[in-house]
């Protein structure tokens, strides 16, 4: 029996429709070539998008870890702040009690000075009228003197 292919033509409707044609079958792998061919380069695609999605959520984490470390030490420093803040205050506390002795101070001293100025002013006061005492004393004593000279001079004469 010879074997030969009839051209698609040549087929009669029959049981031989079924089958699939040679042509077909050979376009069908063709056919599955390329989708396999398609569906693999989608498939890497795919694992290439997820890479850069795990690379992405590994940077975002690395931020996130990065962000709550500045977090920490923002929130370190505002309780230092705090604490600075609580001591300032205290110290403008001191001060302010500091200042309010000072001033006391300084009222007792200028009072002491007005009274020691008086003092002095009214020592001076005094020592000018001992002063003039003693100039007083001491003209009646040169008179006394005079008048005794004198006396001396006319026993003595």
């Amino acid at each position: 029996m010879p074997s030969f292919v009839m051209p698609e033509t040549a087929y009669a409707k029959g049981p031989w429709d079924n089958f699939v044609k040679q042509d077909d079958f050979d376009k069908s792998k063709i056919k599955d070539r390329k989708q396999d061919a398609a569906i693999g380069d989608l498939q890497a695609e795919n694992q290439g998008q997820k890479n850069q999605i795990d690379n992405q959520q590994k940077e975002l984490n690395a931020q996130k870890e990065w962000n709550e470390g500045q977090q920490n030490q923002i929130n370190n420093q505002k309780k230092e702040l705090d604490a600075q803040k609580e001591w300032n205050e205290q110290q403008d506390g001191r001060l302010d009690t500091v200042e309010e002795v000072n001033k006391d101070q300084q009222s007792q001293i200028d009072s002491v000075r007005g009274e020691v100025g008086q003092e002095v002013a009214d020592r001076a006061e005094a020592d000018k009228e001992l002063q003039d005492q003693i100039d007083d004393h001491s003209n009646r004593l040169d008179t006394v003197e005079e008048v005794n000279k004198d006396q001396q001079s006319q026993i003595d004469s």
